[in-house]
This record gives C-alpha cells, sequence and structure tokens, in this order.
C-alpha cells in the first residue's frame, strides 16, 4: 500500500536505466517456460478402468514396455552376461615356492633332539596343522616323501582352477562365468566352478583314497596342503560391467507395433494392462511428434510467445508508471513486483515437468503479497498479467485461466487493507471459496466429466491458502528488501506497551502524555486528507523519545526548580534541540522503521526556537535566528507535516488558560498558518485544502483536551510570542 514515504519528493522524477533492464530480464526469464517438455498425458484412462469411446490408432507406433517390465529385461540380461574370470597360473608357482621354502626348514626340524622347541617351531611354520598331526610328522621315519606328494596334489588341485565369491561385489549373484584359459575361453555355469572350500573338500578326499592303510600320515599331508590353495581364477570386473553395459543397451524399448487404423480400445471396453500401454505408447508417440517439430518451427514458436510475453510485461510497466510511478522508478520494488509475476509462472512450469496439474498454482501468493506491499492496484495489475503468462505458457487451459485470474485478483482486492494476520482469515477464505466456485463453473459451463473436479478444487483451494499464508509469513523479508513499511508493521508499533515508550512514560510521564495526545490528532487528521492514518499515529508515539536523554529539561516534565535558570539561551537550546538527534539513535537502536525515523527527524523541519531566540536577542542584539534554528530536514510527507503541525497545536494548547472554541480555532489556525508562512511544509505536498481539514480534525480531538501546559515563564511573556511562533518547544 502506498505510505508517506512514497511521496518524497527527493525520490527520481525518471526511472533508472536499471528498470528497463529489469524489464528485459523479466521477459526473457519466461523463455524457460516456453521450451517443450516431453512427457505422456495425464488423461489417459486407468487399468481397470471402462472407456467412455472408441479409440482408433491414427499412426502406427511401436508399443513401448512399461518401466517394470523393461527394468526385469535389462536385469534378466544383465544377469545372463558372464562374469570374466582369468586364470593365473602364477599363484600355482608362488604357492609351490611358498610351500618348499617353510618344507626345508621343517626337515631341519625334524633331525634336532630337543622335541618341545621342535614342536613349537612347526607351528609357527604351520599353524593351522593339529596337534595330532604334529606328532605324526615328529612319529614318521622319512618326511622327504612328503613333499613330493604335496607338490603334485597342488597341481592337480590348481589345474582345475580355483575361484572366491570374496572378489564378486555384494549383490552380485552371477549366474554364468566365462572362464579366460590363455587363449581358450570356457563359459560354465556358476555352481560348477570351484571355490576354495570345494577345493579343500576335493583335496581331503582324494588324500584319504591314497593314505587308507596309513590315515594319519594322509591327514598330516591334507593340513599341509590344504594351507597353500588359493584362487587363482581372478574376475575381470571392468570388463564384466562393459560387457554388462552393452547387453542392457541393446535391450529394446519396445515390444510390438499398432497398426494405423487398428482399434486400440472400443467404447465401453475395460481398460487392460495390455490396452493401457498401448494408449501410454500413443501418447508418448503424439508427445515425440510435438517435441521434435523442425528446428526452425521451434525458434518460430518460442518467438512468438516471447513477443506476447513482453507485450504483456510492456502493458504492465506502464500501468505502473502511470498509475503507480513511485514503483516504476523505485528499482527494487520495481523488480519485487516482477519477480512474482514471474514465480506462478516457474511453479507452474515445475508442476507440469513433474507431470501434475497446474492448477495448484499459488498465484494468490503473488496477489496477497504486492496488495499488503503496494495495495490492491499494483496486485490485480500484476495477477492478471502472470495469469496470461501461465496459460500462455502451459496448454491454454481455458479453466485454468479463469481460475488464475479470479484467485489472483480476489487476493489483490481482499489484502490491501488488512493490517493485522488476525484478520487475514477472512481475505483467505474470500480467495479460496472464489476459486472453488470458479473451478465448479467452469467444470459446468464446459461440460467437464466431473471425474476431476474434486482434483482440481483441492487443488485450487490449497494453491490458495498455502500462498496466502505463505506471503503472510515472508512479508517482513520482502518489507526489507523494499523499504516499504506496512500497516502490519506499524500496528506492532503502534503498541504503548513498547519497551521504549514504557520508559518514556516512566522517566517523562509528560512527555509520554504528549505523545499520546499527539498521536491521537495526527491519526485523524491523516484519515481526513487520505495520508496514512497508522504511519501519522505511530510517528507522533515516538516522535520525541529524544527527550529521554534529559527530561528534566523540558517543558512537560519541568517541576518548581527551572534548570534552565542556570543556563544561557544558547545553552538552553543546544539542550533542547539535540532531542531529535537523539531520538533518531534511539529509533534506530530500536529498530524502528525508516519512515518513522524520518518523522522524527523532520517533526521540526527548520523552524527557530522563538523564545530562546528572544532572550537571547535580549542580551545580544547581534544574535541571528540561524543560531537557533533546527538542522532540519522540513518534512517530506504529509505524515511527518501532520506530526509537526500537530506537535506545535498540542504544545500551545497545553499552554493556554483559555479554553474558548474560539480562542482554539484561533490558536490552531495560527501555528498552522505560521508553519505555512515560515515554508515548513513546502516540501511535503500538502494542500491549502489539506491544511483546512487537518485544522478541522485538530479541532474536534482537541475540544476534549482541557489540560494546561506549565509555562517556562511568565503568561504575559509567553503571550507575546506564542502567536508569532506558533509553538514554544522545551
Amino acid at each position: 500500500m502506498e505510505n508517506g514515504d512514497s511521496e518524497r519528493p527527493d525520490r527520481p522524477k525518471r526511472p533508472t536505466r536499471l528498470s528497463y533492464i529489469l524489464l528485459g530480464i523479466a521477459a526473457l526469464a519466461h523463455i524457460l517456460f516456453f521450451l517443450p517438455i516431453e512427457g505422456v498425458s495425464t488423461d489417459i484412462p486407468a487399468i481397470g478402468d471402462v472407456s467412455t469411446k472408441e479409440i482408433i490408432a491414427p499412426f502406427s507406433f511401436p508399443i513401448i514396455k512399461t518401466p517394470e517390465e523393461l527394468e526385469r529385461e535389462r536385469e534378466t540380461v544383465r544377469l545372463n552376461v558372464p562374469v570374466i574370470l582369468v586364470h593365473s597360473g602364477s599363484i600355482k608357482d608362488s604357492a609351490v615356492a611358498e610351500f618348499d621354502s617353510l618344507w626345508d626348514i621343517a626337515q631341519q626340524l625334524s633331525q634336532k633332539n630337543n622335541i618341545p622347541a621342535r614342536r613349537d617351531s612347526l607351528e609357527a611354520l604351520f599353524p593351522e596343522l593339529s596337534q595330532e598331526a604334529i606328532n605324526t610328522f615328529f612319529e614318521l621315519r622319512r618326511v622327504s616323501d612328503i613333499r613330493t606328494t604335496i607338490v603334485g596334489l597342488l597341481a592337480d588341485v590348481y589345474s582345475e582352477g580355483i575361484f572366491s565369491w570374496e572378489f564378486i561385489p555384494p549383490g552380485d549373484t552371477a549366474r554364468l562365468f566365462n572362464i579366460k584359459w590363455g587363449k581358450r575361453d570356457e563359459i560354465i555355469p556358476s555352481d560348477r566352478v570351484m571355490t576354495v572350500d570345494v577345493a579343500r573338500e576335493k583335496l581331503g578326499e582324494d588324500v584319504a583314497d591314497r593314505f587308507r592303510s596309513y590315515p594319519e600320515k594322509g591327514e598330516l599331508i591334507f593340513e599341509l596342503t590344504s594351507q597353500f590353495v588359493y584362487p587363482n581364477l581372478i574376475p575381470d570386473m571392468e570388463l564384466t560391467r562393459a560387457n554388462r553395459l552393452k547387453a542392457v543397451e541393446n535391450v529394446k524399448s519396445i515390444r510390438g507395433v499398432v497398426l494405423k487404423d487398428q482399434r486400440i480400445v472400443d467404447a465401453h471396453e475395460r481398460i487392460t494392462e495390455e490396452i493401457h500401454q498401448k494408449l501410454v505408447s500413443l501418447a508418448v508417440a503424439k508427445s515425440g511428434r510435438l517435441a521434435t517439430p523442425p528446428v526452425v518451427f521451434s525458434i518460430l514458436r518460442v518467438l512468438s510467445r516471447l513477443i506476447f510475453t513482453v507485450m504483456i510485461i510492456g502493458i504492465l510497466a506502464h500501468f505502473i508508471a502511470r498509475f503507480v510511478p513511485h514503483i516504476w522508478i523505485d528499482s527494487a520494488k520495481f523488480a519485487i513486483v516482477l519477480a512474482l509475476v514471474w514465480l506462478p509462472g516457474l511453479l507452474a512450469f515445475v508442476f507440469r515437468l513433474v507431470g501434475w496439474t497446474e492448477f495448484p498454482t499459488p498465484i494468490a501468493f503473488s496477489g496477497a503479497l504486492l496488495a499488503i506491499l503496494f495495495g490492491s492496484v499494483t496486485a490485480v495489475a500484476a495477477t492478471l498479467s502472470a495469469a496470461l503468462l501461465v496459460a500462455l505458457a502451459g496448454e491454454g487451459s481455458y479453466a485454468l485461466l479463469v481460475v488464475l485470474v479470479i484467485q489472483g485478483i480476489v487476493a489483490g482486492i481482499t489484502f490491501d487493507k488488512i493490517s493485522t494476520r488476525r484478520d487475514s482469515f477472512r481475505p483467505i477464505a474470500y480467495t479460496a471459496i472464489a476459486s472453488l466456485i470458479a473451478i465448479g463453473v467452469v467444470d459446468f459451463v464446459s461440460l467437464v466429466e466431473y471425474g476431476g473436479f474434486w482434483i482440481k478444487s483441492v487443488s485450487v483451494v490449497a494453491g490458495s491458502v498455502f500462498g496466502s499464508l505463505l506471503a503472510l509469513a515472508l512479508l517482513p523479508v520482502f518489507e526489507r528488501f523494499v523499504g516499504e513499511v506496512t500497516d502490519f508493521t506499524l500496528v506492532e508499533f503502534s503498541n504503548t506497551n513498547a519497551p521504549v515508550l514504557q520508559q518514556l512514560a516512566i522517566e517523562a510521564s509528560g512527555t509520554f502524555h504528549h505523545s499520546i495526545v499527539v498521536s491521537s490528532l495526527s491519526e485523524t487528521a491523516a484519515e481526513a486528507i487520505g495520508a496514512n492514518p497508522l504511519m501519522a499515529k505511530v510517528g507522533a508515539l515516538y516522535h520525541d523519545i529524544g527527550k529521554l536523554t534529559h527530561p528534566e529539561y523540558f517543558s512537560e516534565n519541568l517541576s518548581e526548580d527551572n534548570p534552565h535558570s542556570k543556563l544561557s539561551p544558547h545553552m538552553s537550546f543546544l539542550v533542547l534541540s539535540a532531542h531529535v538527534k537523539e531520538g533518531v539513535r534511539l529509533a534506530e537502536v530500536h529498530d524502528l522503521p525508516q519512515p518513522v525515523i524520518n518523522i522524527i527527524k523532520e517533526h521540526h523541519g527548520t523552524s527557530v526556537m522563538y523564545y530562546f531566540f528572544e532572550l537571547a536577542k535580549s542580551q545580544d542584539p547581534s544574535v541571528t535566528q540561524d543560531a537557533f534554528r533546527y538542522p532540519g530536514p522540513k518534512p517530506q510527507s504529509k505524515e511527518a507535516a501532520i506530526v509537526m503541525l500537530a506537535d506545535a497545536v498540542e504544545a500551545q494548547l497545553r499552554s493556554m488558560e483559555e479554553t474558548e472554541h474560539k480562542a482554539m480555532k484561533k490558536v490552531i489556525k495560527n501555528v498552522i498558518d505560521n508553519k505555512f508562512a515560515e515554508g515548513q511544509l513546502s516540501e511535503c505536498n500538502i494542500t491549502t485544502r489539506d491544511l483546512t481539514l487537518i485544522s478541522e480534525a485538530f479541532f474536534k480531538i482537541i475540544e476534549g483536551v482541557k489540560h494546561r501546559r506549565p509555562s517556562l515563564s511568565t503568561p504575559q511573556y509567553q503571550a507575546d510570542h506564542l502567536e508569532r511562533s506558533g509553538h514554544v518547544e522545551l
């Protein structure tokens, strides 16, 4: 909504170059939404439904496999590709060499006399030998023939190939192995390849058969040999993966063809899984035809939509420049408007991308947020543009366009004047109900089958409610970005329980009461001339918080002991005028909105503190008014001007003894006329008609104010100067 800050004359009168750049960026950003999206139509009946019409193939097209069917075939093909096993002859040689080196040491042990030491050494050489085997070793008269037997057994075992599943990645259930025996390949089932465990079992059987007459020696030979059985069939997983990938890529995604003019499904026929897949295949075929036209046609299609987009955004920019120019000349505000026009298109694009309906598009988010920030005029114009762009980028749905237009307009109108979150429930309900009625009427008029009505209804209601709530949640972020102060923020600061106002009430009760009266005067006057009442009220509540630094020096807080009697006039002026600077500092500490800080800074303008000027001039005739003039600036907004006038009127009326209506009207008129004559109202776009309305509004409020403000000096001295100054600020 428009605030007093929007009328500041120090803003640039023309848009910056950035505004035009933003306009171009916004138009180009919509190209993303015009790109074709491949996909399957969501209007295909589900398996088990009954077809409402006969469907004939308009052209020949392949029947594509379902994703599940295609994945099953690919997995089957992948598992049927054999795992490559490479035979390594060097492993047998290494095993035999390792055994020989240990066996030479073992033979030397058999010749030593120290039996315990021999046993310990043998256990260290062959840790897997049992105690029985060790005993057998030392009982043998001749051990030289054992080596020949073990080397022969190892040669037999390694000749068949040994494999270990530990070399295969977990979860890889290989069915076939392709063993590469040098230049010869052998493909065998995985269950026929000998593993380490099987090789040891076979070795045990062979040894037991050979040494039936001397089983103890056979057990010793088995235990020694089994320690040197290692896998010599090594998987080549990299080559295996390459072969599997090639095989999977060769799996075709189609499993038949539907010929042109062939009946796919008859009217009133039940949709089977086979028929459903044919319909899906037809939709994909149509999508492929539309998604791959000639390049020139695709480019022309995008360009034509881009031209339409430029027209819509250009019209919106011209509308804003003419009816809400303060947004057009402010790059940050204009960027927010364009972003909130683009955002619904982005969300609708995402919905299309994932195959959802576009009806949940929360255009109410843009409408509500723009209405609260800039007013209903901007909100309605922006949401209307956004709705047109969403419909242009999508399928051009008439129902979608109508629903989005109504949802955006209702949100833009109903959220305009709310000032608290409690007030937002009604606009949210209005927006949701209007969207629901719109989709119902459109479906009824277009005679659309009501099977999808409930889905669309839930979608539009969810989009409108969620969009509105999200706008309220993100409002503070957008406020800070554009430097706009909404009524939501102003209502929070209008609470007199704010810490700084409570401090003012305790430490400077006279100033606090004065601020309350000034806020009532300002709010009423702002309503009278069409300014922002909340801004004027909040600005008035905080305009004198700077007096907290030295509250005892100001007339409304004076006690019988007047501290100014001990100060020079110029020093008194410095102490009193400092409350403006201190007020700005405190406002920044308490994070007050910038427009409120501006009112604090401007509520005295560049006026002269006449009381102390005249007092100083009586002591030194060479003193000039500039030495007793507030630093300014002058009021830059209507709200700041109203606070200045209300502050001056309240101060003078409190110092009056007479409370007759005519006298009060005369005082109000004199204060306003003096401020106008001094030029204090020359920079805030306020008219003489506004001043008349302000005067009348002040009088309505001031009729009930009968309080007498303590005078700094004698009544006679005050009377000589009040009429001319229009305000004594102490």
